[in-house]
């Protein structure tokens, strides 16, 4: 599903389901999904343009969930228990104008995770 962060979903109702299913649903990811979705937790629900990410991470220049975040984007499409929220990583529906946003109640919880996955001071 794909909506701004003027039409999100009510992340506040997702974060416990999520707390209790992220060290799963990020076990799988390769580094560089890893850092992606630390820099969109850092930012704080700030919209990310796609051209930065292209730039510090070698992305190309076009929004792709199931290309920039394959693990993430195959764990929430298999798990029945989760169906019914919305992907973390949101894409902008613009190719031109392209950026991804994490709502800020997911940061939260996304961030010291990655931090501790990915050996970082914290």
């Amino acid at each position: 599903m794909e909506a701004s962060p003027d039409q999100r979903p009510d992340y506040a109702a997702q974060a416990t389901a999520w707390k209790a299913l992220l060290p799963e649903a990020i076990e799988d990811a390769e580094m560089i999904e890893l850092w992606l979705l630390l820099r969109l937790a850092e930012a704080k629900g700030q919209r990310v343009p796609i051209g930065e990410l292209a730039r510090s991470f070698g992305l190309p220049d076009a929004v792709s969930l199931d290309h920039d975040f394959p693990a993430l984007s195959a764990f929430v499409a298999t798990r029945k228990e989760i169906a019914d929220l919305a992907m973390p990583v949101v894409p902008s529906n613009s190719q031109e104008s392209g950026w991804y946003w994490m709502a800020p109640e997911l940061a939260v919880l996304f961030r010291p995770a990655l931090v501790s996955l990915l050996g970082l001071p914290r």
